[in-house]
């Protein structure tokens, strides 16, 4: 948010700002995930690959701390404190991929690349289907169709970015999941993208309902396809 106002008016404070809170963020909310959704612990990734890393979300910002220094994780829409909120990885794969595109810093590329391993680790045992957190139990089965396309949309800006294929084919593979199993595309409803869930805790309206956040972003996701060289953001 802070990057597009400098590109827009120059203003490098802005774009400052942006950098210092984009480096609080590769460093506190982050952590090495080695394992699969079966939780076995596969062990080291190979040198060659980038490490699987999930983000701890939601997490508390210091405000002692000069410019909201993370104060540690807490409860939210995930299925317990420091599980795997589906949407909390896509919120993050999306916003680094961004902060990559606009700054071109190695930091914000190599942490949507670790992301991205490991959502696509987890999606790809799953049929592409996103549950709400990749820690919830088998039972009951909650998913939410807003996190894949979140998910697809970061996906397909860092395949823009790196040129590998493998996130383009994860996208495809999780826009095609969802879209057939999950749209609704009758012109007198609404809303497009059903079996959306604000979070894990069983609340009236606020599970297994259509989210704006899965319309939206399967809308970009198609325009990114359809028109790759135009910036969304």
């Amino acid at each position: 948010m802070l990057e597009e106002p400098w590109i827009e008016q120059g203003h490098e404070g802005l774009l400052l700002l942006a950098g210092k809170q984009g480096r609080a963020r590769v460093q506190g909310f982050q952590e090495p995930e080695n394992r699969g959704y079966d939780g076995i612990d596969r062990g080291a990734q190979p040198q060659e690959a980038p490490a699987l890393y999930q983000v701890v979300v939601p997490v508390s910002l210091d405000e002692q701390e000069a410019l909201g220094g993370v104060g540690g994780a807490v409860s939210g829409q995930g299925y317990a404190l420091g599980s795997s909120w589906s949407r909390g990885q896509a919120w993050a794969l999306y916003g680094f991929a961004l902060a990559s595109q606009y700054t071109t810093e190695a930091r914000y590329t190599d942490t949507a690349r670790r992301i991205a391993r490991y959502v696509i680790d987890e999606l790809s045992r799953r049929d592409f289907t996103p549950p709400v957190d990749y820690r919830q139990p088998d039972e009951p089965i909650r998913i939410d169709t807003s996190a894949g396309m979140i998910t697809a949309a970061g996906l397909l800006c860092l395949a823009s970015q790196t040129g590998e294929n493998s996130y383009y084919d994860a996208a495809m593979n999780i826009l095609k999941t969802l879209e057939s199993a999950y749209c609704d595309w009758d012109p007198g409803r609404d809303s497009i993208v059903q079996r959306g869930s604000a979070q894990y805790a069983d609340r009236p309206g606020e599970n297994d309902v259509p989210l704006i956040y899965a319309d939206y972003f399967f809308l970009e996701a198609i325009h990114r396809l359809l028109h790759p060289e135009f910036q969304v953001w």
